[in-house]
């Protein structure tokens, strides 16, 4: 009776799975407390360290830089092993790592490839990043008339911040579309009142240049604080927005984020 009973929560516990000292979770919460050897240790384990979900959240963290150095290269694997199962942030996260990774794993077309299989699941990230594609020449030919294209609902229908900033860029110059003064400074608005602080950076520069709107030193002040309270790497190059965007996908995936966010 009693090896019954020793035998039968031993099954059960496996099969339920009951947290134990080796369950990811504790490996994840060691990691979001920023105790890093705890959680090495843990994802070290040999129950937990060849296991798909690890490998997953390893890929991760080389992505990321979390605990351990950032290096791309070490990420590929993992998500390539999850985007052949259709994960579609996988498919993302692989496509902008051969599109912005760095020049020694840089691969255009497998870039265009995935970026082009996570869009069409209407992945806004991969969206954004095939646009930018488009927009700086990565593997295909400068065609603004399909960055229009792929911007355009994600910025007016979905209210994505990082898409308004860069089809306000469209409406700006006149690119593929009638140039429209009133409506780019309307996108970045309200890309920046939503957080994204390189819009707010635009709209500060474009208020204390006085070229295309009426010069405005306190609105450019206002947007300059606007842009230090969100940040902005570079408002220059995409890079820096898309990659930050896959970082938070995947902290939300893994339950990285704080619990209020």
């Amino acid at each position: 009776m009693i090896r019954f009973g020793i035998a039968f929560w031993t099954i059960f516990y496996i099969n339920v799975g009951f947290s134990s000292p080796n369950n990811i979770d504790v490996a994840v919460q060691y990691l979001k407390d920023e105790k890093c050897d705890k959680a090495l240790h843990e994802l070290n384990s040999k129950t937990l360290a060849n296991t798909p979900d690890i490998q997953y959240l390893r890929a991760f963290m080389h992505y990321d830089g979390i605990c351990v150095k950032r290096d791309y290269s070490k990420s590929i694997d993992a998500f390539a092993a999850e985007a052949k199962n259709g994960d579609v942030d996988a498919q993302a996260a692989l496509g902008i790592i051969f599109l912005y990774g760095g020049y020694e794993i840089a691969d255009y077309d497998k870039a265009l490839e995935l970026n082009s299989i996570a869009a069409k699941k209407k992945h806004a990230t991969a969206t954004i990043a095939l646009a930018m594609m488009y927009a700086q020449g990565r593997g295909v030919n400068n065609d603004y008339v399909k960055i229009n294209e792929l911007l355009t609902p994600l910025a007016f229908d979905e209210n994505d911040a990082e898409a308004q900033y860069f089809l306000a860029s469209l409406y700006l110059h006149g690119w593929s579309v009638k140039q429209d003064i009133k409506k780019a400074v309307e996108l970045l608005k309200e890309s920046a009142l939503s957080g994204q602080g390189c819009s707010a950076a635009v709209l500060s520069r474009l208020y204390d240049e006085g070229d295309i709107l009426k010069k405005d030193a306190v609105k450019a002040e206002y947007w300059w604080n606007e842009k230090k309270k969100s940040g902005c790497e570079s408002a220059s190059t995409p890079g820096p927005i898309i990659r930050k965007r896959i970082s938070i996908i995947f902290r939300k995936k893994f339950g990285l984020y704080p619990d209020d966010t």
